[in-house]
């Protein structure tokens, strides 16, 4: 049994310590760059991406030319073409869409909120019944979007009607948000990149360290943020 100076003594951990542990941690130079080339691939930069594995000598997890047509069918989505969004997509790989039908769904309802705002009540209509009734026949749990969709034509301004929030940015920005999870997801990719999970970690395990009096050398994570990589509460 340890004693109680003993356990004073892991309590605190000098610099030097510290940085000792972590030299002798068996870490191999691919599996850092397979870290580096996820990150850069989940965060869309494929041009960055694509040097990166060049120089590494690296078999990339995910296509690189799906990192730059995320962006691409990103953009549109929120730009409110979702009809160039599915062409890229379908371009990028056919079977996108029929492995994530409630995505393709959520594209075509989308659409059809688009079709409505813009005052062409025919043509929503005959989309409804054409391109969307489909999925909901397919799946019945899917009818209320559609009602909720087809609850715009109720209204002359569909924007500011009870129903307008499907046609708001934040509607869109959802929606991207779904459509790219749904692409990394097909390449059995995580949406958060995996050095972002590593970091998230260690700022975790810091933390309950602290909390338990431990004395230890401490990351600095500002640069992390500024990267974008949002670690919430702890």
């Amino acid at each position: 049994m340890e004693s109680a100076d003993e356990d004073e003594g892991w309590a605190s951990v000098s610099r030097e310590e510290w940085l000792r542990k972590l030299d002798s941690a068996d870490l191999f130079e691919s599996d850092i760059h397979n870290v580096v080339l996820n990150y850069l691939a989940v965060q869309g930069f494929q041009g960055a991406a694509e040097a990166f594995a060049a120089e590494a000598q690296l078999q990339p997890e995910v296509p690189l030319d799906s990192v730059g047509r995320r962006a691409a069918i990103r953009q549109s989505v929120l730009a409110g073409d979702v009809q160039e969004a599915i062409s890229i997509l379908q371009a990028l790989d056919g079977t996108i869409l029929l492995s994530f039908p409630e995505v393709h769904f959520r594209l075509r309802q989308q659409q059809l909120c688009k079709i409505i705002a813009d005052g062409e009540v025919e043509r929503a209509i005959e989309f409804a019944r054409q391109v969307v009734l489909p999925f909901v026949d397919e799946n019945p749990t899917m009818l209320p979007q559609l009602e909720h969709a087809m609850g715009l034509l109720a209204f002359r301004e569909a924007s500011s009607s009870v129903f307008g929030e499907t046609l708001s940015v934040a509607a869109r920005e959802e929606l991207a948000d779904e459509v790219d999870e749904a692409i990394l997801r097909f390449y059995d990719v995580q949406k958060e990149a995996t050095l972002e999970n590593i970091l998230k970690h260690v700022k975790h395990v810091e933390a309950v360290l602290v909390e338990k009096a431990c004395t230890i050398p401490r990351l600095d994570f500002s640069t992390a943020s500024q990267a974008g990589i949002a670690f919430g509460s702890e």
